[in-house]
């Protein structure tokens, strides 16, 4: 194993990491085999709690019994009930596919009639185009990139009411200071279709996708979101077919500050789980690119990425608002937007985004925010 994929910062949760072994295992035998290692040591409850829950309709599958007509005893080697739980799994995945994506085309198409180019991020895109079968790709919620301001202009619910995650920018990353506007061209230039959402819809190319599931990995932490294991997984498995642009994949991680977690991706792809994307340069010749992206990280990366990793997803970890008190959460979230920029540029930056995040009118007022958010969490001195 790379020292890279050992350090503290980009370590799998054990149980996701078992879970992950069966989903994306290369055969049926394999499969079955992993599963009844990890059932005799894991109870199905546990299975189905948190993050991990969202693997079961990918192991299932890998499991052969995805399928939602197949009787109990052709899955040989799981336990029947084991069966009925990820076909339940499974069946949920795809009433939640049905109802997210049903009413979504829609809202696209008034976004496109209206000028707004609509970029299809995340768990639907892929579930769309590099899963078997969309609902082995459980989703949160709907994320779209739209350029603001003109998002802001449009109604973008649902007919009930359903909020969708709108993106500004495709990862704070790739977001050059003093050209925002600009920063997000080149991927809506070399986006492809995704015609499932209407003709206004697009979504990432492959270079593009990998680039950035590796690096949403990166920075919000691999202990808190294994979907994006199975997304990266799914992308370069040699049956979708796709090849990748090596070149510009490193053009883009050294240049956006993300050779690290991008490196710590591609080795724990190939050591854990078998897949190696197909990186060709300008002529289709195989390009090694691993070799390629020799960065190190800073002493305020190190930090940032160790306690990314110890968090909960968008909540920090549990020491953190000991030290921090209410302001844990913003400084966590901080943490995952800022930890691939240079200290110099996160300096700069901080007054303005933290005024931003907690709508203030400016960096001015945050000094009355800090006061008030004291205030409200010192007790009251007894008369």
């Amino acid at each position: 194993m790379s020292s890279v994929t050992r350090s503290r910062a980009f370590r799998i949760d054990p149980l996701h990491d078992a879970v992950l072994g069966v989903a994306l295992a290369r055969d049926r035998t394999t499969a079955v085999r992993q599963w009844q290692a990890l059932r005799a040591r894991t109870s199905m409850e546990a299975l189905q709690q948190g993050k991990v829950r969202r693997l079961l309709p990918l192991a299932g599958h890998a499991l052969g019994i995805a399928a939602a007509d197949l009787p109990a005893q052709r899955a040989g080697g799981v336990d029947e009930a084991d069966v009925a739980a990820l076909l339940d799994a499974t069946a949920h995945a795809r009433r939640e596919h049905t109802e997210r994506t049903s009413w979504l085309r829609p809202v696209v198409d008034r976004l496109a009639a209206a000028g707004v180019d609509v970029l299809v991020m995340k768990g639907v895109a892929l579930a769309l185009s590099v899963y078997p079968a969309p609902e082995l790709r459980p989703m949160v919620d709907v994320d779209l990139h739209v350029p603001a301001p003109r998002g802001q202009e449009i109604d973008l619910r649902g007919p009930a009411g359903e909020k969708l995650d709108l993106h500004w920018h495709l990862h704070p990353a790739v977001v050059v200071p003093g050209l925002e506007a600009e920063s997000d061209l080149g991927f809506f230039e070399r986006a492809l279709s995704l015609p499932a959402l209407g003709a206004g819809a697009v979504m990432l190319d492959p270079t593009d996708q990998l680039f950035h599931v590796l690096v949403h990995g990166g920075t919000n932490g691999w202990r808190s979101h294994p979907l994006w294991v199975a997304d990266a997984a799914m992308l370069v498995d040699d049956r979708n077919g796709d090849t990748f642009d090596g070149e510009r994949f490193v053009r883009m991680t050294r240049a956006y500050g993300v050779t690290v977690p991008v490196a710590a991706g591609l080795a724990l792809l190939r050591e854990r789980f078998a897949r190696t994307p197909r990186f060709v340069d300008g002529w289709g010749a195989p390009l090694a690119v691993e070799r390629a992206l020799d960065g190190r990280l800073t002493l305020r990366q190190r930090r940032l990425y160790a306690e990314i990793a110890a968090g909960r997803g968008t909540k920090p970890p549990e020491w953190l608002p000991r030290v921090l008190g209410p302001f844990a959460d913003t400084y966590h979230y901080w943490a995952t937007q800022s930890v691939t920029w240079p200290r110099e540029r996160a300096a700069r930056e901080f007054p303005g985004w933290l005024a931003d995040y907690w709508r203030l009118p400016g960096p001015r007022a945050i000094p009355g925010k800090l006061i008030g958010s004291l205030n409200v969490r010192r007790p009251r001195q007894a008369p």
